[in-house]
């Protein structure tokens, strides 16, 4: 099963088209002659995506989970060789997720980059920094997507989308300890409050009262 994707191209007297040599894409070529009978133009190109493109991979996550917990250092995002990859398309890796006031944050990877031979040779990968993972929310998604442009012919083709790798941000749990001791002892009926230097604590209600006291066990009871 493929997906057509269509542009229009066109060639330079004294230019041959430019093949595609590789055997999973497919073309549909129609010419006509110009009025010197010297160029022939090319229009119409049509090419065959296979439908079946790798989704983004990140070696650090886990069944789904990208743990800061577990993770040391920064993360990498892989995206594997596809049939129609050419040293210089343009590719865009991104990874969008959710701050921790809610607001959409976008950690840009590739932009409009173009794809080296190496890359070609052995996949591309880019490192999405552990400072910008930090800043995201708790158990929020993060979307790792990729698209790559289809050169057709002598122009810019189409952008191709891959499929999108969805994974779940897991932060570093940030243990907060209270001590009373330096607090001044007292107590309050209902609706009293006492602050301290990490939380406000309010006596709702009830017939006793409620504040910061000394407390005492009698070991000799135990």
């Amino acid at each position: 099963m493929t997906q057509q994707l269509t542009s229009k191209s066109a060639v330079q007297c004294g230019h041959a088209p430019l093949e595609l040599d590789r055997p999973e894409i497919t073309r549909t070529v129609t010419t006509r002659s110009t009025v010197t009978r010297v160029c022939e133009v090319f229009t119409d190109l049509n090419l065959k995506v296979p439908s079946t493109l790798s989704t983004p991979e990140v070696f650090e996550a886990v069944e789904g989970v990208l743990d800061l917990c577990k993770l040391t250092g920064d993360a990498t995002a892989k995206v594997k060789q596809w049939s129609f990859m050419a040293a210089g398309q343009k590719g865009w890796l991104e990874c969008k997720g959710t701050l921790k006031n809610g607001s959409p944050y976008t950690i840009t990877l590739m932009a409009d980059e173009p794809i080296t031979a190496d890359e070609v040779e052995k996949g591309l990968s880019r490192v999405i920094p552990r400072t910008e993972l930090a800043k995201l929310a708790d158990n929020s998604q993060l979307v790792v997507v990729f698209k790559t442009s289809v050169d057709a012919c002598c122009e810019e083709g189409p952008v191709v989308v891959f499929p999108e790798l969805t994974l779940m941000v897991k932060l570093h749990l940030i243990e907060i300890e209270e001590r009373f001791e330096a607090q001044t002892l007292s107590t309050f009926p209902a609706k009293g409050v006492v602050d301290t230097p990490t939380m406000t604590i309010t006596f709702e209600h009830g017939e006793e009262t409620a504040g910061i006291v000394q407390f005492h066990k009698d070991l000799s009871l135990a």
